[in-house]
């Protein structure tokens, strides 16, 4: 893990086409800055995948508190029920989801770029998290559209796997994260 300054995180985020509101806010509002390389398979796995309503189908609640998945355990229930992209942004599958959080992902499909597939925002998982997920290493702030095309991609053996350089933001809340993870 490399630390980098802020300029240089927001610059890269612009570059590549990610710095929208949300991750210009995300990051103006956090403490630590690093780049971080994912080298192997299983690390890119353990990302955990951000639940929410527009892909429930993907990540259901276990419990009111517990809907944590890594994003290798979520690849791994798209194999197992036969849902494609295609067939999740037409509506194609019975479930909760919206069918508008899966139309961006086909033309990362349709023309995956492993360049694209960089610089993704990640962060520390908090306490609950940890708890409800122990596999899981890092919470993805933002890029879970790209994240998750990558691990589909790589899971069905569609590509081999390339090291990734993700963007590494540690959050106010997590400001003594980086020391806890070194004693």
């Amino acid at each position: 893990m490399r630390h980098i300054s802020k300029e240089a995180m927001l610059a890269k985020q612009e570059a590549k086409g990610n710095l929208g509101v949300f991750v210009a806010e995300t990051i103006h509002n956090s403490v630590g800055f690093y780049e971080m390389p994912i080298e192997d398979e299983a690390t890119f796995y353990s990302l955990l995948y951000p639940s929410n309503p527009q892909s429930r189908l993907l990540a259901p609640l276990k419990s009111a508190k517990d809907h944590y998945y890594t994003l290798g355990e979520v690849v791994d229930r798209m194999i197992e029920n036969k849902w494609t992209f295609e067939a999740l942004a037409k509506g194609e599958v019975d479930g909760d989801y919206r069918t508008d959080f899966f139309m961006p992902m086909m033309p990362i499909l349709n023309s995956y770029d492993h360049e694209k597939a960089q610089y993704v925002l990640i962060r520390p998982i908090g306490e609950r998290s940890r708890y409800y997920c122990p596999k899981g290493l890092f919470y993805i702030e933002d890029g879970a559209h790209r994240t998750l095309v990558t691990a589909y991609l790589l899971k069905t053996k569609q590509i081999d796997f390339q090291p990734l350089i993700y963007h590494f933001i540690q959050p106010q809340q997590h400001k003594n994260w980086l020391e806890r993870l070194l004693l």
